[in-house]
């Protein structure tokens, strides 16, 4: 394996332009001895002589004009995005990361928010990190993410964490299509005997979701299950005919594609929202949560989607 680093390349791209050492180590603001050993490692990480060096001068061989053609265009491009970088650092004095857990909802409003913020918030800039329900609160408290899409029972044992309720929900019934089961309105843990189903996986899963798939075992007679890790492997596992799932209705709901969706008669009433620490509150998490609440209503609950 090739282990050159961009000092090397740097120097090498450097003295390929000026075909003088001591010119490349001042702009460089390195020593000579410097600039010629981080020459001669990349030659023997390359394997390759890239200069000859004669009392007259230095020029390039063959391989090494062939390597600066290339890596001189490298370099540019890392100057350029380096540049942008720093000019777009200029423009945005915050960022905000939103944990979420790639839901079917979630995909449906998330870009809508993302481009909402961009248009009233120029100053921040929102960052999407992918995270399941084992790891999100552990996440939200280290402050890798600011804000969390989740559920209130899944953080509500956490007194350092606040919770702000975006919209109701209940479970769902995910079939496959045209499923015997999906022309009912409503289904009972009853009906679910004998069916193959599919779990969410119990260490990602809220609290509720756990306690609901343990009443199924008790009452479901000779039951037969999987386990889906994410909402979208649940939903897969649906779509392939491998069982029937059961996720809260914020996760998957009656306008998602390639399933039918039946509510489960249960008395749990869940709800969804965003969490954040308490202590990381600032104007522009307020700004974000208020434009995430605003998107919502207006997707679902104006609309008369109650999921």
């Amino acid at each position: 394996m090739i282990l050159m680093n961009f000092t090397q390349i740097e120097c090498f791209v450097n003295v390929a332009e000026t075909l003088n050492f001591s010119e490349s180590a001042k702009k460089l603001h390195l020593s000579q001895p410097a600039v010629t050993k981080n020459i001669k490692q990349l030659e023997q990480e390359l394997n390759v002589t890239l200069f000859n060096r004669e009392k007259r001068g230095v020029s390039l061989t063959q391989p090494g004009t062939f390597f600066y053609r290339n890596m001189s265009d490298v370099m540019f491009r890392t100057q350029q995005t380096i540049d942008e970088m720093h000019s777009k650092l200029k423009e945005v004095s915050r960022y905000v990361a939103i944990g979420y857990t790639d839901s079917t909802v979630e995909k449906r409003f998330l870009p809508v928010v993302l481009r909402e913020e961009k248009d009233r918030l120029a100053h921040v800039q929102l960052i999407l990190h992918n995270f399941n329900l084992n790891s999100g609160i552990e996440e939200l408290l280290n402050k890798k993410c600011d804000i969390l899409l989740t559920t209130r029972d899944n953080v509500s044992a956490n007194s350092k964490i606040k919770f702000i309720p975006m919209m109701g929900g209940h479970f769902n019934v995910i079939l496959p299509k045209n499923h015997r089961l999906s022309k009912r309105n409503s289904l009972t843990i009853s009906d679910l005997a004998h069916q193959k189903l599919v779990f969410f996986n119990t260490r990602q899963a809220p609290p509720e979701q756990t306690r609901m798939q343990n009443d199924i075992r008790k009452q479901a007679d000779k039951l037969s299950f999987q386990i889906g890790d994410t909402p979208s492997i649940v939903v897969t596992l649906v779509k392939g005919q491998a069982g029937i799932g059961i996720v809260p209705s914020f996760i998957v709901d009656g306008f998602t594609e390639g399933v039918e969706v039946v509510p489960l008669e249960y008395p749990t009433k869940l709800t969804y929202g965003v969490a954040y620490l308490e202590s990381n509150w600032s104007e522009e998490l307020s700004d974000i949560i208020k434009i995430i609440q605003r998107v919502i209503k207006r997707m679902y609950v104006e609309a008369g989607h109650y999921l």
